[in-house]
């Protein structure tokens, strides 16, 4: 039989306002409120409200045969209870259903894993108790933010209990193996799923693209390239919720589609939609060392959309001097900033590279530059160094 994971990121970033330099020190007020409301507004008209409806349909329909995953960001579930209290309270609804699982993750899509392990973990944690809070929900399986993944960062979720984790089925990491298969962290053995990145992307990046030479890509298309893969295996599918009707607008078809694969999956005795929490009870096919890390993002699939130009360093380099402090910070409000401020957005915002990003709210890139995304983060960070008495 062959087992398919869905799992669907909701985030939203809290995007920072214009902040110049002249308010280091006098204002202690970061975020675009207005932008962060437009945002959330736009995902819920254009994806959220439509593929939660879907999602509603098919569970009651196939209340046996259908079972997905989130990955729902702290940040995203802050916004939602601020400026969308009835967007959660959908959301809400679909956590009610057993067969839907959340997957644990860093608190504010952060890069946690470059900047200290302590700093990772405490995000992890926070992000567990959101979910217990808001949905009622215990994770077992971590997946990082951009799926980041080493043999290290493995090593750390089994130390923090996970049952399993998600990464990246990248072909440098692979060779001849297949991502098709559940392998094992070679020291601790904590289970690792490997996201299929062909077919999750031919949904997230190239679904609508006209002159990709499998448009129009249709449900039959996709179970082909499954079947193509021999024997008992499964596929694991991770792309942005906003996916549905926001980055592949309604008209391309993308309701449509995910509307009939969950038909017709459902329905075949051959096929099974199954958790990841699932897929992690299996026995591995065997280690997968991974030294250095590896993500989802860019054709490359490492660190540098994140960490790779010298602004990009230069910032993560300063969150790794003021983390010694938040740590050791009783005021609740820097904690809160630092987290906010290290989500991964911030950094991508800086990036140099023009490659297609899988998509993500990053998309909807607020600066004329990468420089200017550089100024107006390393002023707001100068003020809350500022606020921790480092400056």
């Amino acid at each position: 039989m062959k087992k398919i994971a869905l799992i669907f990121k909701v985030h939203q970033p809290f995007r920072l306002r214009k902040y110049r330099f002249f308010d280091i020190g006098e204002n202690h007020d970061y975020y675009d409120d207005y932008q962060n409301k437009y945002a959330l507004k736009r995902f819920t008209e254009q994806s959220y409200d439509k593929a939660n409806a879907l999602m509603k349909d098919a569970l009651a329909r196939y209340p046996k045969q259908f079972a997905f995953s989130f990955a729902f960001s702290g940040t995203a579930m802050d916004q939602m209870q601020w400026y969308a209290p009835e967007l959660l309270a959908d959301f809400q609804a679909l956590a009610a259903h057993k067969e839907v699982e959340f997957l644990a993750e860093p608190y504010s899509c952060s890069l946690g894993s470059l900047i200290s392990r302590n700093f990772f973990c405490s995000q992890v944690e926070a992000h567990r108790k959101k979910l217990r809070a808001v949905f009622k929900k215990t994770p077992s399986v971590l997946l990082n933010t951009d799926l980041i993944y080493s043999d290290e960062i493995g090593q750390w979720a089994s130390e923090m209990k996970f049952k399993g984790m998600v990464a990246e089925g990248a072909r440098h990491i692979l060779g001849w193996k297949s991502a098709h298969y559940l392998y094992a962290q070679p020291e601790t053995g904590l289970p690792l799923l490997l996201r299929d990145p062909a077919l999750s992307e031919n949904l997230s990046l190239r679904f609508s693209d006209r002159n990709w030479d499998q448009w129009p890509y249709t449900v039959e298309k996709f179970l082909q390239a499954v079947d193509a893969e021999a024997g008992d295996t499964q596929i694991v599918l991770c792309i942005d919720y906003a996916v549905l009707g926001e980055f592949q607008p309604e008209e391309s078809g993308i309701f449509a589609f995910f509307s009939a694969l969950i038909d017709q999956v459902a329905q075949r005795k051959d096929y099974a939609f199954v958790t990841p929490s699932q897929l992690c009870k299996q026995t591995p096919v065997g280690d997968l060392h991974v030294p250095t890390p590896v993500s989802c993002v860019d054709e490359e699939r490492d660190l540098t959309a994140c960490y790779g130009n010298d602004m990009q360093r230069d910032a993560v380099a300063n969150l790794k001097r003021m983390w010694a402090a938040v740590e050791k910070t009783k005021d609740k409000e820097i904690v809160k900033d630092f987290m906010y401020l290290t989500g991964s957005d911030h950094l991508h915002y800086m990036s140099t590279k023009w490659f297609s990003d899988t998509p993500s709210p990053r998309y909807l890139r607020p600066y004329d530059s990468p420089y200017d995304g550089y100024i107006n983060y390393m002023n707001v960070l100068s003020d809350l160094s500022q606020r921790l008495g480092l400056d």
